[in-house]
């Protein structure tokens, strides 16, 4: 039941920032790569000039997260600095589509 609510609570807090035009960006199965690995991926996010990350929230899953970035970021440019810094990694998924995240990774 916990999982439940937990699952619904955070496809309304996605619908809601869907409306407002926010640019996330689905991470499958960040939380299982080695810490190091996610300390170097967060020192290059931080150090691009395009776009920023403003905040970081793991998913009911326990092993996902979304990247919410500014308003004014390059999430094109965004997405493909992760696709490339995750290309090695075969748990690693990143969706970029919003429409996508709803349908096909969350069950009620």
């Amino acid at each position: 039941m916990g999982e439940r609510v937990l699952s619904l609570f955070v496809i309304i807090m996605f619908s809601r920032e869907l409306t407002n035009n926010m640019n996330l960006v689905y991470i499958k199965n960040y939380l299982k790569i080695p810490i190091k690995k996610r300390f170097d991926f967060l020192k290059v996010m931080n150090c691009c000039q395009k776009f920023k990350v403003i905040t970081q929230s793991k998913i009911s899953n326990g092993y996902s997260i979304f990247l919410e970035f500014s308003e004014d970021s390059d999430i094109e440019f965004a997405i493909l600095n992760i696709k490339n810094f995750f290309e090695n990694e075969i748990e690693i998924e990143i969706k970029e589509h919003k429409e996508s995240l709803i349908t096909n990774n969350f069950k009620l």
